[in-house]
């Protein structure tokens, strides 16, 4: 039975601190399972997907095209679902219907006559990609709970980073015994989630209420103000449109950084384990923890997040994050057969990269969109980041890993040194241009307005 959400006070009773009435705090401790659940199951094939497609003989290059895929279908699929959610105000059923379709699409894959074929596990990915709309959804559910207290978002996102390094380490040694194991908890746990959000979540958050409420007011006022033409242009200028929004000059540049770091990001995650195990001879189990490892970090930066964005601020926080994985990347190269398991120590740093520039960019997200436009900004920023990124990012290192040489070097150590040579280089240009626009007075590069800044937008 869904629990039934309202703008008024009715809803529950609100603590002696006034926070969030006790049906809200109910659903946000659910978003914390979720976020969990989430994480576990993904974790069941995520990152182990590499190792499965080189069981069935697949070279790194295919595999690249393969990881390319996925998320380039899942572009058109995250912008029509994100805009499909917003426009008829159901995060919720676009959430559900979207997540059995992949579920069901990805539970395909060990079929033999799926699995043998490099065209069909192609065509698979990119039906799953479709409809795999990611947790964009959840995030923007998330915030919309939180309302005042979003820059409390991090509290709850590291439940997801916890499951997701448990669930490594723990699939890691799953997959040495068979992977048909791993399809089998990932379509458990996937369930258990589903059933939960069908059962628990409302239909319609307070935000879609307030706003199917206000779309139903103004349109009243439009028909009575209909011959009032400067009432009608106020109206337009305080609604700025969506695609005024994406086109300003910082909004756009936020973007394409996030897209930066995606393909940083999905060089590592869709290779390292390919270099590790064909390079430097290292066993499934160890792929599992080195991703536990990556959580190390990242989980009190989640915790802590509203404080290092009042403290560090997102600029200075993707720096940190850029100079982390440079870091971390250039480890890899100077690894070896001998010396293979000091990966876990470099995996750590995985928590600085992802931690920072992820909170960072949730949080100016929010600030630069307007309210009714909070899904879309959410999805909007997964899918440069986890989709166009990792297009990028897959089939220019599956392509270079496969036949490229940097340095001297050739295979994985190339791949790894060139990508720190370009997050060096990212972060230098980052660093120079906020540092540019601070000496001419105006805000960082990805610095929201201070009445923005880790609060909701209430700008329509």
């Amino acid at each position: 039975m869904e629990v039934p959400l309202t703008a008024g006070p009715s809803t529950g009773s609100v603590d002696g601190s006034g926070g969030c009435c006790r049906s809200t705090a109910r659903q946000l401790q659910l978003c914390k399972l979720l976020y969990f659940l989430e994480g576990f199951s993904f974790a069941s094939f995520g990152r182990f997907a590499t190792l499965y497609y080189l069981s069935r003989g697949l070279d790194a290059h295919e595999i690249g095209l393969i990881e390319a895929c996925r998320p380039a279908t899942a572009i058109v699929g995250g912008v029509l679902f994100g805009w499909l959610s917003d426009r008829l105000r159901r995060k919720k059923a676009v959430f559900l219907a979207t997540r059995v379709a992949s579920t069901a699409v990805l539970l395909l894959l060990p079929a033999p006559f799926i699995g043998s074929s490099f065209p069909r596990i192609l065509a698979l990915n990119a039906g799953g990609g479709f409809v795999g709309v990611g947790i964009g959804v959840l995030d923007a559910y998330t915030l919309d709970l939180l309302g005042e207290r979003s820059t409390e978002y991090g509290q709850y996102r590291l439940w997801l980073a916890v499951s997701w390094g448990v669930g490594n380490a723990v699939m890691g040694n799953v997959a040495q015994i068979s992977f048909d194991y791993n399809f089998i908890l990932f379509g458990g746990l996937t369930a258990v989630e589903l059933v939960l959000i069908a059962a628990v979540l409302p239909a319609r958050t307070r935000s879609e209420v307030k706003l199917r409420a206000d779309d139903a007011r103004l349109h009243l006022q439009e028909e009575e103000r209909a011959a009032d033409a400067s009432a009608a242009a106020a109206a337009g200028r305080a609604a700025p449109s969506l695609r005024r929004v994406l086109l300003s000059p910082r909004v756009l540049l936020f973007l394409a950084e996030v897209t930066g770091v995606g393909v940083l990001m999905a060089l590592v995650e869709r290779f390292l384990f390919v270099y590790a195990t064909n390079e430097l001879l290292a066993p499934p189990s160890l792929c599992g923890y080195a991703v536990g490892c990556n959580v190390i970090v990242e989980l009190p930066i989640f915790h802590y997040g509203a404080r290092l964005l009042r403290t560090l601020g997102h600029d200075l926080m993707f720096v940190l994050a850029l100079a982390a994985y440079a870091g971390r990347v250039y480890g890899y190269t100077r690894l070896t057969p001998a010396t293979v398991w000091w990966l876990l120590a470099l995996e750590v740093l995985h928590g600085v990269t992802f931690g920072l520039a992820w909170t960072a960019a949730v949080d100016y997200a929010k600030a630069a969109f307007p309210k009714r436009w909070q899904t879309t900004a959410q999805m909007l920023t997964g899918l440069c980041n986890a989709r166009l990124g990792v297009i990028l990012g897959a089939l220019l290192g599956g392509f270079f890993m496969q036949h490229g040489a940097f340095l001297g070097e050739t295979d994985g150590r190339a791949l790894y040194l060139l990508a720190s040579v370009a997050a060096a280089a990212l972060l230098v240009a980052h660093a120079a241009a906020t540092l540019g626009l601070r000496a001419c007075g105006a805000r960082g590069l990805l610095t929201p307005p201070p009445s923005a800044a880790g609060l909701p937008v209430t700008s329509e």
